[in-house]
């Protein structure tokens, strides 16, 4: 057997020949996306979320209350699926630059939240949920206290108030399931 016949044998005794895909798997792999893919009513009441924001903090340090100001861009990233909201502000005189990414996975019916920022190296992931009239979305995680590297629980409060404004509150949870304020910032729709 000379070469080219040879590997033209090899070549066609690899070849998979693919079955007949009938007209009702065509209209299967043609129909639109699944509900859970795409977003949906809860996506749109994040929407009231997205725009530029002047943002005003208080904050515990220590036992301390502490105020600053931030500005808040929000934008949709993923063909509206999750809504980037890039926070820059100082703190202790440097500055300080919190992304955050919140959204709503259908499938699993729950809140999602990722925060990082560029004064640590670690990530919050906070998962929850959004009351039936859809006006507090509540999340709660894991971070870490650094002072002491021990986890502890922390819960956020995103609050609708108007259109043109919005609430995020931080609560650190303590072993006994106690509460306390950590931060607490008031969003203002800046004007065009």
């Amino acid at each position: 057997m000379n070469a080219l016949v040879w590997s033209f044998a090899l070549i066609s005794s690899s070849v998979v020949v693919a079955p007949a895909v009938d007209a009702t798997q065509q209209d299967r792999d043609q129909r639109p996306a699944v509900k859970a893919d795409v977003p949906g009513p809860i996506h749109q009441r994040l929407n009231e979320l997205a725009g530029d924001w002047d943002v005003a903090i208080q904050y515990k340090l220590g036992e301390k209350l502490q105020e600053g100001k931030a500005s808040c861009e929000a934008k949709w990233i993923l063909d509206g699926r999750f809504l980037r909201q890039d926070y820059k502000s100082q703190f202790q005189g440097k500055p300080f630059h919190v992304l955050q990414l919140l959204g709503y996975d259908n499938a699993r019916k729950k809140t999602i939240e990722i925060m990082m920022d560029n004064l640590g190296t670690g990530i919050l992931h906070n998962e929850g949920s959004i009351s039936d009239d859809r006006r507090v979305i509540s999340n709660v995680g894991e971070s870490l206290d650094p002072t002491t590297g021990k986890p502890y629980k922390l819960r956020t409060v995103t609050t609708f108030v108007t259109p043109d404004r919005f609430t995020l509150e931080w609560f650190r949870i303590d072993e006994g399931g106690k509460e306390q304020r950590v931060v607490s910032m008031t969003h203002t729709r800046k004007k065009s």
